[in-house]
């Protein structure tokens, strides 16, 4: 089933990581191509804006290792969610400390919504959101209760609340 001649490896698909805008006076012949962007994206430019994807996979990073779930959980596919082309939803499940995340995607280019009852009978609140338009002042949480809105090109990681 794979093709003739085509290359099945990463490095189709990856550059070089784009410290400075400046990549000449660090890489003399990289192996991989520069991408063009690395002007204006690189670790350097992105230093002093909250909301760049270098800020932003730190607050993953960080999030991912305070939540037994995450780092350790098994994982479930609900069906009843994942009918829809653009959104993926799965469940995070730590048996020691119980601890239960769900971590929903949204690859569609508009807003979705779904009830989340089918989940879990918890109210739901967002713990973490790629999108800034679901967080709150200093990434408090954001209670939903069981309706869900996912923006555009954006991903939530969910938790239970008891009432």
């Amino acid at each position: 089933w794979l093709l003739a001649g085509v290359s099945m490896n990463r490095d189709n698909c990856r550059t070089p990581m784009q410290w400075h805008e400046d990549h000449e006076e660090h890489w003399k012949s990289p192996w991989l191509p520069v991408n063009p962007d690395v002007k204006h994206v690189n670790v350097n430019s992105q230093k002093g804006d909250p909301e760049s994807i270098l800020h932003l996979y730190k607050r993953l990073l960080k999030f991912r290792k305070s939540e037994p779930a995450l780092y350790r959980g098994a994982i479930k596919l609900p069906e009843s969610i994942n009918t829809s082309r653009n959104i993926l939803c799965y469940e995070r499940y730590d048996t020691k400390t119980k601890n239960r995340r769900f971590v929903c995607i949204n690859f569609g280019s508009r807003k979705l919504s779904f009830d989340s009852s089918s989940l879990t009978s918890e109210n739901l609140e967002i713990a973490l959101s790629t999108d800034r338009r679901n967080r709150l002042v200093d990434d408090e949480t954001r209670l939903l209760g069981h309706q869900v809105e996912l923006f555009e090109f954006s991903g939530v990681v969910l938790r239970e609340v008891s009432e």
